[in-house]
């Protein structure tokens, strides 16, 4: 698997090494192409790939997901995917701390704290990741929440 390697340290359990390569180095990239690139995901997970104004796509080639800036103090992560073959390896996880940085980053620009949610399919995930529940809406989504310093 392209950006991977296990290897086994002698007295240890095998460890996997996700290495600093090119195809997992995750840019912003036009709608166009997530589109072209991760589009069927998006498609079998019924997830909006509508273009919005004030939304910043972020992938590389193993995850896809975006910013949408609701003011310049409230953003909300959309559209979280991996590619199926690529799951369970920490592409997601990544991608989430890598927006957490770019919002840091803005917060650190402002000089205040930005609030930043979901609407999340597996809270677990997010909670894990330092998130709180803020509410389950009508339709059963829970909305994630964390304030970025």
């Amino acid at each position: 698997m392209t950006g991977v390697q296990t290897c086994a340290l002698p007295i240890c359990f095998p460890v996997t090494i996700h290495l600093q390569t090119p195809e997992n180095i995750i840019k912003e990239i036009p709608l166009q192409e997530v589109l072209r690139r991760f589009g069927h995901v998006y498609r079998e997970e019924r997830l909006s790939t509508a273009a919005t104004n004030n939304t910043n796509w972020y992938a590389n080639d193993f995850t896809c997901a975006s910013l949408f800036w609701r003011t310049p103090y409230k953003s909300r992560i959309k559209g979280t995917v991996t590619l199926p073959e690529y799951r369970g390896f920490g592409y997601g996880s990544t991608m989430l701390n890598y927006l957490i940085n770019v919002v840091q980053q803005k917060a650190n620009e402002l000089g205040q704290p930005i609030h930043l949610e979901s609407y999340a399919r597996n809270p677990k995930w997010y909670l894990a990741n330092g998130f709180t529940v803020d509410r389950v809406t009508p339709w059963g989504v829970t909305v994630v929440e964390r304030e970025i310093k």
